[in-house]
């Protein structure tokens, strides 16, 4: 698969790390190509730093180094099949980036918010289809934390859920599926 991150700061970096050692393509999308140049040579660098671990074969490595693509236009999402959005917690911009995307992405590409805050439901507001936009919470370092959160909005579709869930297990992580509620599971335990 090809995986979509919008975003490369630290939770973009740490997704594209995790996509990556679990053998899919990456692309990177931001609008600074300065935050692109920088998000690119961090995760080589860690790639290169699990290879000393021996925690990621020099081949692997390799592979992974070839399958990074980063870019500073919205079109570079064309080919994603599941894109992960990791950018400020700010709705208007998120609106903004989603309405983009679905105008640029495959009919069939799945869409979805690395949120820990916003509504999956205001989120996909914006989108004139919002049964393939789901929730998909990582955790900070996304590459390490195991856990996931998917959540489902309202009108996402069950096959949109099951895609993510198996996604999340591809990448050797614990997926549970939270309701759409202020703060999702973990986030919300954490505040009481």
């Amino acid at each position: 698969m090809i995986i979509g991150i919008c975003g490369a700061g630290t939770m973009g970096r740490g997704i594209a790390i995790a996509s990556l050692t679990a053998g899919h393509g990456v692309v990177i999308f931001d609008i600074s190509d300065e935050a692109l140049t920088a998000a690119r040579n961090n995760v080589i660098e860690q790639l290169r730093k699990a290879v000393e671990k021996g925690k990621l074969d020099a081949a692997a490595c390799a592979i992974a180094e070839q399958n990074i693509v980063t870019g500073s236009s919205i079109d570079v999402m064309s080919t994603a099949d599941i894109v992960i959005e990791a950018i400020a917690e700010r709705l208007d911009i998120k609106h903004a980036l989603f309405t983009e995307l679905e105008r640029v992405c495959r009919p069939d590409a799945i869409l979805t918010s690395n949120t820990s805050s916003i509504s999956i439901a205001s989120l996909a507001r914006c989108l004139a289809n919002p049964s393939r936009f789901a929730g998909l919470h990582f955790f900070n370092p996304a590459h390490i934390m195991k856990l996931v959160e998917v959540i489902k909005g309202p009108r996402t579709s069950d096959d949109v859920v099951s895609t993510c869930i198996e996604f999340a297990r591809g990448l050797g992580k614990t997926p549970v599926v939270a309701a759409d509620a202020p703060g999702f599971i973990v986030n919300r335990i954490l505040t009481f």
